[in-house]
């Protein structure tokens, strides 16, 4: 990889895949396959690639991102609130459902024993 900043970027850019954090290390290198016959000097052996040279032939196909990495993290974590609070209210409403319901039986419990204590107290009634 060059030394030059500038030529290194557009080298990683190029040869990047769908690791948009790669990094070359002092050992990375491309291979001739990736570069154009224009992009070598016209000497005999052995070939040298001029100095602004960038590999342009064969590249790994690229996901095209929509923002920075940061803003997909950020885009993330809010999607994962949002989800979040969406769990935390249907528990909500479960819950509030469940006490309506527990409530609506112990109504229901209570007035069959009023409606089985007054109807007791009729059969007495009627038995004296």
């Amino acid at each position: 990889f060059p030394k030059c900043p500038e030529i290194k970027d557009k080298w990683i850019d190029a040869c990047q895949n769908e690791d948009a954090l790669w990094r070359p290390s002092k050992d990375s290198v491309v291979c001739s396959r990736h570069f154009t016959d224009d992009c070598y000097r016209q000497l005999k052996r052995p070939r040298r690639l001029r100095m602004r040279s960038v590999p342009t032939l064969n590249l790994p196909k690229k996901i095209i991102w929509e923002g920075s990495l940061r803003d997909m993290v950020i885009t993330d974590y809010l999607k994962e609130q949002r989800e979040k609070k969406q769990l935390l209210q249907l528990l909500e409403k479960k819950i509030v459902t469940e006490k309506r319901s527990d409530r609506r039986k112990s109504y229901d419990r209570k007035r069959n024993r009023k409606v089985k204590q007054s109807t007791i107290h009729e059969d007495a009634k009627r038995r004296k």
